[in-house]
């Protein structure tokens, strides 16, 4: 199974506006994909693509190397975030400042491993990547939504480094 990134360049829907001069607005579209068969649609969107692109390139050390967070139960890294954030909020004796103080210290590995921050102001919900299990996995934990794919990142880093270097 391994992580695929796509893309489809596309004229800007504000063209005219010097604000977004330097924003190349595309496509892009990440799936799950097994023997060329897609099993799972992460993302499909339109949306600046060198923001995308930036974030892997910038964060992919720690997607490849950071273990998860101590405490986080659940089977995937998705649910144990879901789990630690039900969890503190379920604690009426720690006070407001030492709950900010805990959600703070997550913080981090929640910029570094979430599609959220890679397609920053857009809808995109908690889609988390990195180390589970000792393998790479992609995960969301919701309500409606629950999944955890073990997969290979090698084509989908290669992409976004290619296409990195070739629009930056």
């Amino acid at each position: 199974m391994m992580l695929d990134f796509d893309y489809e360049l596309l004229e800007h829907p504000e063209p005219y506006d010097p604000r977004y001069r330097f924003e190349i607005w595309s496509r892009i579209i990440v799936n799950v994909v097994e023997n060329g068969k897609i099993l799972k649609n992460l993302i499909d969107i339109k949306w600046d693509i060198i923001v995308f692109l930036k974030y892997f390139v910038e964060n992919k050390q720690f997607i490849l190397t950071d273990a998860p967070l101590k405490g986080f139960e659940g089977g995937s890294i998705a649910e144990g975030i879901y789990n630690f954030h039900v969890a503190i909020m379920d604690v009426d004796i720690i006070d407001g400042g030492t709950i900010d103080k805990i959600l703070r210290s997550i913080y981090p590995y929640k910029v570094r491993h979430s599609f959220e921050f890679a397609l920053e102001h857009t809808n995109v919900e908690d889609i988390f990547i990195g180390l589970f299990n000792d393998r790479m996995s992609v995960s969301v934990y919701r309500r409606h939504e629950k999944y955890n794919f073990y997969v290979s990142v090698d084509t989908f880093f290669s992409k976004i480094e290619k296409l990195f270097n070739i629009l930056v």
